[in-house]
């Protein structure tokens, strides 16, 4: 076997492990193999000298040396004289091309081999440039130096595309809609889950603005405190409702960032939404269990309270008039007694609809506890709640439920009406008035509407 070896500068006696080249290590070539091929030493030894500094030297004197070494070491260059031993560098270098693992080693020819048609054939196998020699030390120096800069750029651009493409390919397959605008708000990228969530293709969106997908659920101050920030080159969080492009509503947990340029001028902005339609349709059943009767449906006692000492708070503001009814199902025990529990919870049911369907829709309507209701009447003057308050009472009377195989339940409601002052304490002194004038509907004979006012001349 020819002899072949490897010649290493003192400062790079830290080899990497032969199965790699130092290129392909995180595409480096801070410290790139060159292998050296010729069977004269003398021209061994003289690149060497001249290319020492550059990375580590390995050598062959023969075709197939090199192709060893070159499987060994995986050189970043190969330097390759044509008229050697054994096989030349012709084929050796088509054998090189032809390898899988070197194919891409760029070889540069350097040979006494100085004609036209030797040349042509050199770089017809492959080889990225052609020197003879003599060489200029100069000139092969540059020329490897360059060749090793290009690959550097080129792993680097690799590197690069290969992030990109991973980039691109989380993007496309995230969950989430993810949008990219210019600093004018035109679209550039929406993803697939963009169009998945908003009905509208990529080609749709593309050049449009986000205003695509707004909603008139919003208001203007959360469009005008969003557009604030970012533009003042900060990140906005935030809930929006949008509509899809078959006109249905959608909620979206959205996150817009800035993207800004080695100037710090923004030129683009990165929306990333979630779809969280079904969380909000969840958290408004759950805010609608917190403040609802179970059975009537209607609003339960904190509810009412709430809705009347937010209204009481307007009446002071605006001085528009606030009435309250209480409400009582006559005689409600004798129908449990009678026909059982179940047929209370019919009537209950069935009292609680009468009253909202006559009711107007500005009107809360509330359970304070068994048979108990209460109404909010916001601006509405004691002559008008009286009059809401007899509607209710006559279509309540003249109301049956059908009961089984019995005969129609029929039963009747009495009814307090207080009128609110300014100098209310806070809507349970109202409530309190209310009552009073209830307890007299009661005292008087059931199937009454009693006002505040009368209730207390007849205490």
């Amino acid at each position: 076997m020819a002899f072949q070896g490897v010649l290493v500068h003192t400062d790079c006696m830290n080899d990497l492990p032969s199965t790699q080249s130092l290129g392909e290590v995180a595409g480096k070539t801070t410290n790139p193999a060159i292998l050296i091929v010729d069977d004269v030493m003398e021209n061994v030894r003289l690149l060497k000298n001249l290319l020492q500094d550059i990375g580590r030297i390995v050598f062959a004197v023969d075709g197939f040396g090199a192709l060893e070494q070159a499987q060994r070491h995986r050189p970043d260059i190969i330097l390759l004289d044509v008229h050697m031993p054994g096989i030349d560098g012709y084929e050796t270098c088509r054998r090189l091309k032809a390898a899988p693992e070197t194919r891409d080693t760029p070889v540069l020819f350097i040979t006494g081999a100085d004609g036209e048609q030797d040349e042509a054939r050199g770089l017809a196998q492959g080889a990225i440039d052609y020197i003879t020699k003599p060489f200029s030390p100069d000139v092969v120096r540059v020329r490897v130096l360059n060749q090793l800069a290009l690959m550097r750029a080129q792993a680097e651009l690799r590197s690069a595309n290969d992030a990109m493409r991973k980039f691109k390919a989380a993007v496309e397959s995230s969950s989430n809609s993810i949008m990219i605008t210019d600093r004018h708000a035109r679209i550039e990228y929406v993803n697939l889950a963009f169009a998945g969530m908003s009905g509208y293709s990529a080609q749709e969106a593309l050049g449009q603005t986000p205003a695509l997908l707004k909603s008139d659920m919003m208001t203007d101050d959360t469009y005008a405190e969003l557009w604030h920030t970012i533009l003042r080159g900060e990140n906005w969080r935030g809930e929006l409702c949008n509509r899809r492009k078959d006109g249905s509503l959608f909620w979206q947990d959205v996150a817009i960032a800035p993207v800004f340029d080695c100037a710090g001028t923004i030129t683009h902005f990165v929306g990333i939404s979630s779809d969280i339609t079904q969380r909000k349709k969840m958290e408004e059943e759950l805010r609608s269990l917190a403040v609802t009767d179970a059975l009537t449906g209607v609003g339960n006692r904190r509810h009412l309270i709430e809705v009347g000492e937010r209204e009481l708070a307007r009446m002071r503001r605006s001085g528009e008039p606030l009435c309250v009814l209480m409400l009582d199902i006559d005689h409600f025990k004798r129908i449990n007694d009678t026909h059982g529990h179940t047929a209370g919870d019919v009537v209950l049911k069935a009292f609680a609809r009468v009253c909202t369907e006559t009711l107007r829709s500005l009107d809360t309507i509330g359970r304070l506890g068994g048979e108990e209701f209460a109404v909010v009447l916001p601006m509405t003057d004691l002559h008008g709640a009286l009059e809401l308050a007899e509607r209710v009472r006559a279509r309540v009377a003249a109301y049956e439920v059908d009961w089984e195989h019995a005969a129609p339940i029929r039963f009747t409601v009495s009814i307090g009406v207080a009128q609110a002052m300014m100098t209310a304490a806070d809507f349970a002194f109202l409530l309190g008035h209310a009552d009073q004038a209830l307890y007299v509907a009661k005292k008087s004979g059931r199937n009454r509407v009693v006002a505040a006012a009368d209730a207390i001349r007849s205490m």
